[in-house]
């Protein structure tokens, strides 16, 4: 029985967790295109070899670093929005979800550094990056990408491992069958 004035709310499923990181990556193209091109990120170079045929190589340089700090500004300055759009990025405002912390407390700067920047950035940003020497290592950032973001699917409450880290919950705005989550529980 769930005591009274304690919300309870269902969790979101993995497919709209999905879908609301799909649109984010749509949103945030735009601004990381715009910056490729402003910063001249982007080179193509098209040459002839000495038999005859032509080829064109295209590389990103310096400063797609850029592209990162944009990718942790969106969430950081959304999430930590007061009101009832707090939790959500754009994405999740349009699958009907958000983050909630386990203790009920709104999303704040800190929440967000650990979810956002250690969990999704910085552990396979450290992994990506290791010297030549350690590059299985940039396999394992892969790696753990892949089972970050599938880790829903088999947990109880729906978590991802960076909703462990943080101590969050994704849930769905609108009441729901199925499994629930309530602050109290944690």
């Amino acid at each position: 029985m769930q005591a009274t004035g304690v919300p309870n709310y269902a969790l979101a499923g993995w497919w709209s967790r999905v879908g609301a990181v799909l649109l984010d990556g749509l949103v945030l193209l735009v601004p990381i295109v715009v910056l490729v091109i402003v910063l001249h990120q982007y080179h193509v170079t098209h040459y002839f070899t000495v038999y005859g045929t032509a080829g064109t190589t295209a590389t990103t340089s310096n400063g797609a670093w850029l592209d990162g700090v944009v990718w942790l500004i969106y969430p950081a300055v959304l999430l930590i929005r007061a009101g009832l759009r707090n939790g959500q990025t754009l994405g999740s405002q349009a699958a009907h979800i958000r983050v909630i912390r386990n203790d009920g407390n709104p999303v704040d700067l800190g929440t967000v550094i650990i979810r956002e920047g250690i969990g999704k950035a910085i552990i396979p940003g450290l992994l990506f990056g290791a010297s030549p020497s350690l590059r299985p290592l940039a396999a394992l950032a892969g790696v753990y990408l892949v089972i970050d973001y599938l880790w829903p699917l088999w947990d109880r409450e729906n978590r991802a491992l960076h909703d462990l880290l943080a101590s969050t919950h994704v849930v769905r705005l609108h009441d729901h069958q199925g499994a629930r989550f309530s602050p109290s529980q944690t």
